[in-house]
């Protein structure tokens, strides 16, 4: 089963971060954990630590993980004219496999020239997978560039070289190169074919001087200067102008602003006013409000079945959805209701609001396609990667809410992951089938706590808070 086909995003998870510097040295350390389609990938830690003498320093990344562990040591020393790098890493995984190499770069600039040699070779499970060389030149001289690039690479199948050379000269307002690049390809002594491309390249400000420089340049410049500097400067500028300009002035003043302003205005006025106002507000508004009202949902109940022809799965439906599913045969031999209790009465699975409002994120249903009776509430951001073009998930799920115009609506409003209002419920994926479970806090501690259920119910963590 392809997990990883569920969801489309990367991230990480830093738990945990110590550093310490001094003049001439650096250590940190971090805890992490990164997930990739919405499964966790992996977790561990690693250490940096750097250490810098006048020319030369080190650099050092000691790292383990789920995944297995290694280190990453940089030596770097850099003279008037020249650098040079000595890299080193290895890699050990927890299926003992190992991968080690190292770079090595010498480089050298002149006044009107550039150049750097390059070698590496890389290392599987003991025996030499691939090693290779980079040689670079470039030269400037009267207004003609050129450069040089050669890169072998040998590994057991033989040995290929690519060779690329350009030859250009400078536009008449010293803002472009334009020339050639020809790109021979060389397998085995054997040349394979060439190309050759004509290509433009801005030229770097520093390549050229200004003839006539200011004698009494400004000690400090603006680090962001207006890219668009007024034509017609005011010739009588303010002898003193304000100290604290407001950094977001109104793009649109009022024309007609009140001769008598308020002389205490309010130092945290409202950053979203409400457009339509209350025409006639409360005259004796409450002195002392409730700092933490209790905000009462707008709506629904869900309940949760467990489909008894696919073990582990379950769909949650509202009332409507609710009685339907009861009062159908075809149905009720297949869905059974959870949360009854002895006298009849169910237990609702969470509280939703089916309209929205602070703090409060949409939540969309979609059927899949690719296992009968399964659904999933995905919140907007999911729902935008599914459906996103390109994405492998788009011919997989079928979306559940659509208005009278054809419009995809969403299901609920519930608070999000951390809102620290509502009851914290977590995503589990069945392993099994790759169905869905939504949990509350006992339910979750439950599953996670025993190994025959955690071993087939994946923890995703949270999902929604509900009321």
């Amino acid at each position: 089963m392809d997990q990883a086909k569920t969801f489309t995003s990367v991230s990480a998870l830093f738990t945990e971060t110590i550093g310490s510097q001094s003049e001439q040295s650096y250590l940190a350390s971090i805890v992490f954990i990164t997930y990739f389609n919405g499964f966790q990938l992996e977790q561990g830690g690693a250490l940096f630590t750097a250490i810098e003498n006048e020319n030369s320093g080190i650099f050092t990344i000691d790292y383990s993980s789920s995944l297995g562990q290694g280190q990453l040591i940089i030596e770097g020393e850099e003279q008037e004219n020249s650098v040079s790098f000595d890299t080193t890493f290895n890699f050990v995984a927890i299926d003992s496999s190992t991968i080690n190499g190292n770079f090595v770069l010498q480089g050298e600039e002149q006044e009107d020239s550039t150049s750097f040699n390059a070698d590496y070779i890389l290392n599987e499970n003991g025996s030499l997978s691939e090693s290779g060389n980079i040689d670079f030149t470039a030269e400037l001289s009267n207004n003609e560039f050129s450069f040089n690039l050669n890169i072998t690479e040998s590994n057991e199948e033989g040995q290929e070289e690519t060779k690329a050379r350009f030859r250009g000269t400078l536009d008449d307002d010293n803002n472009v190169f334009n020339g050639s690049i020809i790109t021979e390809f060389i397998e085995d002594g054997v040349s394979e074919g060439s190309d050759t491309t004509s290509i433009s390249f801005p030229v770097p400000d520093e390549i050229f001087t200004d003839p006539n420089p200011d004698p009494n340049p400004d000690p400090n410049p603006d680090p962001n200067p207006d890219p668009n500097p007024d034509p017609n400067p005011d010739p009588n500028p303010d002898p003193n102008p304000d100290p604290n300009p407001d950094p977001n002035p109104d793009p649109n003043p009022d024309p007609n602003p009140d001769p008598n302003p308020d002389p205490n205005p309010d130092p945290n006025p409202d950053p979203n006013p409400d457009p339509n106002p209350d025409p006639n507000p409360d005259p004796n508004p409450d002195p002392n409000p409730d700092p933490n009202p209790v905000i009462t949902p707008l709506g629904i109940n869900f309940y949760r079945f467990q489909n008894s022809d696919i073990p582990g799965t379950y769909v949650f439906v509202g009332d409507e959805e609710r009685d339907a599913i009861l009062a159908n045969p075809d149905f009720n031999q297949t869905f059974q209701l959870d949360g009854v209790n002895s006298d009849g009465s169910v237990n609702p699975a969470f509280t939703a609001s089916t309209e929205p409002g602070d703090d409060l994120e949409a939540f969309y249903r979609l059927r899949s396609l690719d296992i009968a009776g399964t659904f999933l509430f995905v919140g907007q951001e999911e729902y935008d990667a599914i459906f996103a073009q390109g994405s492998d998930q788009r011919d997989k799920w079928e979306r559940e809410g659509f208005d009278s115009e054809g419009n995809d609506i969403p299901e609920f409003y519930l608070y999000g992951v951390g809102a620290g209002i509502g009851t914290p419920f977590n995503r589990f994926q069945n392993l099994a089938n790759n169905t869905f479970l939504f949990a509350g806090p006992s339910e979750t501690a439950a599953i996670n706590s025993n190994p025959d259920f955690s071993a087939t119910f994946f923890d995703q963590g949270g999902a929604f808070e509900a009321f």
